[in-house]
Formats: C-alpha cells, sequence, structure tokens
C-alpha cells in the first residue's frame, strides 16, 4: 500500500511537471529573430502563463487597432488581464490626446502583443511618434505588420498575440479618482483624459 502510495505521489509530481513545462514553453521565440522564423500558433488561453504586472509595467506590449487598409499600434504600460461576465478579458487604456484613441472608437476589435527582451528599441519608438506625424509607425522602426486569420493587426517580431472583441467602454471619472493623480496628470488638460476598453479575448497567438 505504501509503495502503491508513493508512486501515486510521484505520477503527481511527473503530471505537475509536464503541466509547468507545457506552460512556460508556450512562448519559445526568445527573440525577434526567432520571432520573426517562427509561425504563430494558436493557443489554448488556460496555457498561456503570463506575469499581468511585469508583462505590461516593466516588458510593456503594443495596442493596435484597424484592419489591412488603416491600422495603427501604440505602446501601453496601462491594463490588466481578467474574467468578466464569465469571459476572459483584456482591460487597456488609452488617453483622448492619442491618434489610436480615435480609431479605436470606429473599431469593435483590437490585439495587444508582446514582444522577446530585445524587442524593446520597437515598443520605445512605437510609445513617442504619433501616427499624425509618421503615417506607418510600425515600417519606420522596421516592424512588420501581419494580420490575425480575422483581419486584425499584429507584428511578426512579437511571441505573443491576443485578440480581442470590444464588449465596454467608458472614459475615467476625474471626481472619482485621487486629487493627487488628477493634478499629476489631467489638472493641466494636456493629456485629455483616459479611456478604458474591455476586451473579450478571442484568440490567442504564441511563437
Amino acid at each position: 500500500m505504501k509503495h502503491l502510495f508513493i508512486l501515486a505521489i510521484a505520477a503527481m509530481m511527473l503530471s505537475s511537471c509536464a503541466q509547468n513545462t507545457q506552460n512556460q514553453s508556450v512562448r519559445k521565440a526568445a527573440t525577434v529573430k526567432e520571432a520573426v522564423a517562427a509561425k504563430w500558433e494558436k493557443t489554448d488561453i488556460k496555457d498561456l502563463t503570463i506575469n499581468p504586472y511585469s508583462i505590461l509595467n516593466s516588458d510593456w506590449m503594443l495596442l493596435a487597432t484597424g484592419n489591412k487598409d488603416d491600422n495603427n499600434a501604440m505602446t501601453i504600460a496601462w491594463g490588466g488581464f481578467g474574467m468578466l461576465w464569465g469571459k476572459p478579458v483584456v482591460t487597456v487604456y488609452v488617453s483622448t490626446s492619442r491618434y489610436t484613441w480615435d480609431m479605436l472608437n470606429k473599431n469593435p476589435y483590437f490585439t495587444v502583443t508582446a514582444f522577446p527582451e530585445d524587442g524593446r528599441e520597437f515598443l520605445q519608438y512605437m510609445g513617442s511618434k504619433s501616427k499624425r506625424d509618421v503615417k506607418d509607425k510600425a515600417a519606420a522602426c522596421g516592424l512588420h505588420t501581419e494580420f490575425t486569420p480575422d483581419g486584425h493587426p499584429i507584428f511578426a517580431e512579437a511571441n505573443l498575440a491576443i485578440e480581442c472583441k470590444k464588449i465596454y467602454q467608458q472614459p475615467l471619472d476625474s471626481a472619482a479618482m485621487p486629487q493627487e493623480i488628477f493634478d499629476q496628470l489631467y489638472k493641466d488638460g494636456r493629456m485629455g483624459i483616459h479611456y478604458m476598453y474591455i476586451g473579450e479575448v478571442e484568440n490567442v497567438f504564441t511563437k
């Protein structure tokens, strides 16, 4: 009986290790070069393991919207991943001062993409330029825009792409936020106000 118990524990540990290995290997491309050479694979969201804080706040992501005829992307560090109304969702925040804000209001879908560590220069450029001044920011910094099977923009240099359908949006209420935040970010009016967009995750692609 003791031997059976030990075998059962060992089997559980092996199963757990296999699951962890599977989750950790979902994003295999460790460099931009590897990502460009790899093909996108559709991934079950349940198999996706990310740190929701570092992937946004320190690693950054690209938020993109539009279609093959007209699209744009910007770097984001604010957002979240979770559940709403029983649906897996991604939440992003975009200022009314950004060109992407207007495009997001016109398009029902958006994507968020993550990059290998050596792709940070793309994110720095995409966050510092506006489509008002640079018509194709992606091409200007060396990014190659691709499209999901449903026609939404992602990038060849990325190793994670999450495709979302907007299900809710609203502006942040300046009267409800801490006074020091309002004074720091919004008081002079240059930033406009941030809108919150919540998108239901429809597809996850990894490399």
